[in-house]
């Protein structure tokens, strides 16, 4: 029985030693795996900070794009501007004047059966050519507008207003002298002081005035 014990006891320690080789070995094989994986690790850490800092560079560069952006929009939104104001058209050497019936000029409400007005479109290579319509309003000492018809209107901002005359020019940017004529129609002239205001292509382009006596 003795002999069988210790034979047992050997057995058992071969068994165990070997177990244990087998363990230190995949113990072994575990920490090259753990190596391997803390170096894969270590450089995912890596790209992950040089890809962190490239993401934060591309977001400057979009924000630089973006206020660039920004700031073209308003440059264009100034250029635009700048352009239609210097695109209106503007009635220079402006007068009004009151003409008798044989068409000589005169200053005395009694004698007048005309209102000439005259004025030069300036010169302006920006401004839309072609075809327009020239308004001209003639507000009496009174303050009322002399009006052939209500329907006579001109659409001037957001609201279409009355005018007292107008006329069609061919404007091809040079400077083009125009003359609009008022006919009372045989009414006569109040005394004072007469406002005439001009307006092409929706802006009001030159104001004069006209004292009757």
């Amino acid at each position: 029985q003795v002999k069988d014990l210790l034979l047992e006891i050997e057995q058992t320690k071969r068994l165990s030693i070997q177990k244990i080789t087998l363990y230190q070995k995949q113990v072994n094989t575990l920490r090259d795996i753990m190596k391997n994986y803390m170096v894969q690790i270590d450089s995912l850490n890596r790209r992950n900070q040089i890809l962190m800092a490239e993401n934060i560079e591309v977001k400057e560069q979009a924000k630089r794009v973006e206020s660039k952006n920004v700031q073209l929009s308003q440059e264009k939104e100034e250029l635009e501007k700048n352009l239609k104001i210097a695109a209106v058209l503007e009635a220079t050497n402006l007068t009004a004047t009151g003409l008798n019936n044989r068409n000589k000029d005169t200053h005395f409400a009694n004698r007048t059966t005309l209102i000439r007005i005259n004025f030069s479109l300036s010169k302006n290579i920006t401004a839309p050519r072609g075809a327009k319509n020239i308004y001209v309003r003639i507000m009496r000492p009174d303050q009322l507008l002399l009006i052939k018809s209500p329907g006579n209107v001109f659409q001037f901002e957001d609201l279409k207003i009355p005018y007292s005359a107008m006329r069609e020019v061919n404007y091809e940017g040079n400077d083009l002298p125009v003359a609009i004529y008022w006919d009372n129609e045989g009414e006569p002239y109040m005394t004072g002081n007469y406002t005439i205001d001009v307006f092409a292509d929706g802006h009001n382009i030159g104001t004069t005035t006209l004292t009757l006596k």
